[in-house]
């Protein structure tokens, strides 16, 4: 087969990977629900969000639910389904997750949390993410507005805040709410008046949330598919650059909710959702300091963003034990690319040649994303591989990759500009062979690479999952049955990768 796309691991990129999880809004799920919490598990969720969203600035820890006399939330009316400290250890201890711990601080005194964190602790929940707040700067909230009427009130007050917590729990790392975009003059100011202030040096990271709007003009067609593709790398870029320019580089970064919306409410549910969410998710790693990666949601009251759903819809009744949870389109998405992210240590970004771009007006838009988990000294455990374009696409599949330390913009496949990842090895890596091949030393000690010859890939696993036509990928209420989809032994070293497709190649 000629003109093979090669595959190029970049071992400039290679980091240490983040946690990766779906975020929660426990005012909606159920905690003893075995049913979705056997579905995190699959879809490997390492981390939740507690109790997450806007509902836990009037979350109270000590009845397990929200201050119903006070909510601003808009979730007062909800049937109660509390999830107390002991609850929540359970939770985790049966997702084999661990958590963000959202502190109610709008309402509550710093005394208070801290008794809540040191409950959380005995009860075995571990108290190393904590988050204070969330988003503080939207301006559309008048008890927001009432006690930070500027965004460096809720820096002064947070000080206070993170000096105490550290205090009685030194190895938590504290997160303080962040930006990586602005829309009006408060959000404007937030990073300057907050990350920025030398107040707020104590704290270890700051929260953003991205949300990415798909316009409902160009409508969503199979011919307009690509360019809508696109704003991803687009949105991606935007996301890049304001942190860089605006947080200091002390702060780790926390995605602690993502998601897309949009007015065309067509796109709910299809496939196209689920590549768009994973055309950026996987990309996230490239900014260095992100560690924690959590769109919204594992279910939620908002139709547009659960990974799951039910014959009752994303919102069971709070007794549900035992409900047959399905993924959505995004939901699988995400499951697929979190299972091969996960199987070992490291990230790394994978490089293309040639790459197409899907829109001009895009230029780092790129038809073929992938990444890898890795370990430090360079074995390769799984890659996830995703085609965005319309077209299928042969790559070159064999035992070793070539590594590269630095790589082209362009036709060729290259990264965006600043997308280096500088991780723990500072050695230069000619080639990374797959994990479960590393036992064939003496062909490696003679200096034969498998690039040389028709080595395939063997002992590696392939799981691929892509819709039938162009017109499926924008099929509402698609069902992951409704996907074609190959699981098997890699016996080649090309692979074709259809259109739209996803793909996860894994040591067997």
């Amino acid at each position: 087969m000629e003109n093979l796309i090669v595959i190029t691991l970049l071992a400039s990129t290679v980091r240490p990977r983040p946690l990766y999880g779906l975020g929660n809004e426990f005012v909606f799920q159920s905690n003893g629900d075995e049913g979705l919490n056997a579905q995190l598990r699959a879809a490997a969720s390492e981390i939740s969000r507690f109790p997450g969203g806007t509902p836990s600035d009037y979350w109270l820890w000590s009845d397990g639910w929200i201050n119903v006399s006070s909510d601003r939330s808009g979730c007062s009316g909800l049937p109660r389904r509390p999830t107390t400290v002991p609850q929540l250890s359970s939770y985790l201890n049966t997702t084999k997750q661990t958590t963000v711990l959202v502190l109610n601080q709008l309402q509550t005194n710093v005394s208070y949390q801290i008794q809540g964190l040191q409950a959380h602790a005995r009860a075995g929940t571990p108290v190393k993410f904590i988050e204070l707040g969330n988003e503080m700067y939207d301006a559309t909230r008048p008890d927001v507005l009432a006690k930070y009427p500027a965004p460096r009130d809720y820096a002064v007050q947070m000080e206070a805040w993170t000096k105490e917590i550290k205090s009685i729990f030194p190895d938590s790392l504290v997160a303080l709410v962040g930006l990586a975009n602005d829309w009006d003059n408060r959000t404007r100011e937030w990073n300057k008046q907050v990350l920025q202030n030398p107040i707020s040096s104590q704290a270890d990271a700051a929260t953003i949330h991205l949300y990415a709007g798909i316009p409902a003009s160009p409508p969503a067609t199979p011919a307009t598919l690509s360019s809508l593709l696109a704003l991803a790398f687009e949105d991606f870029n935007g996301y890049r650059d304001y942190t860089a320019a605006s947080i200091p580089e002390h702060f780790r970064l926390w995605v602690t909710e993502w998601g897309i919306f949009s007015d065309n409410k067509l796109l709910e549910n299809t496939w196209f959702q689920g590549l768009w969410h994973v055309a950026l998710t996987a990309r996230l790693p490239l900014i260095s300091r992100i560690d924690i990666i959590l769109p919204y949601c594992a279910v939620c009251g908002d139709p547009f963003m659960p990974s799951f759903t039910s014959p009752g819809g994303s919102v069971v009744p709070p007794n549900a034990t035992h409900t047959a949870w399905s993924r959505t389109p995004s939901g699988h998405a995400y499951a697929l690319l979190f299972n091969a992210s996960t199987a070992s240590t490291h990230f790394a970004a994978l490089s293309f040649s040639p790459n197409p771009v899907l829109d001009p007006k895009v230029p780092t838009s790129m038809t073929l994303v992938g990444s890898a988990a890795v370990t430090p000294a360079g074995a390769v455990q799984s890659i996830f591989l995703l085609n965005l374009g319309a077209h299928d696409l042969d790559l070159q599949l064999l035992a070793e990759f070539i590594a590269a330390e630095e790589e082209s913009v362009g036709e060729e496949g290259g990264l965006g500009e600043g997308e280096r990842v500088e991780g723990e090895s500072k050695q230069v890596m000619k080639s990374m062979s797959w994990a479960c091949q590393q036992g064939q030393q003496q062909q490696q000690q003679r200096g034969k690479s498998a690039l040389n010859g028709d080595a395939a890939a063997r002992g590696v696993s392939l799981d691929m999952y892509w819709p039938a036509t162009a017109a499926d990928v924008l099929r509402q209420g698609l069902q992951v049955s409704d996907l074609k989809h190959f699981s098997g032994a890699v016996s080649s070293s090309t692979l074709t990768l259809p259109a739209y497709a996803m793909a996860v190649l894994q040591c067997a």
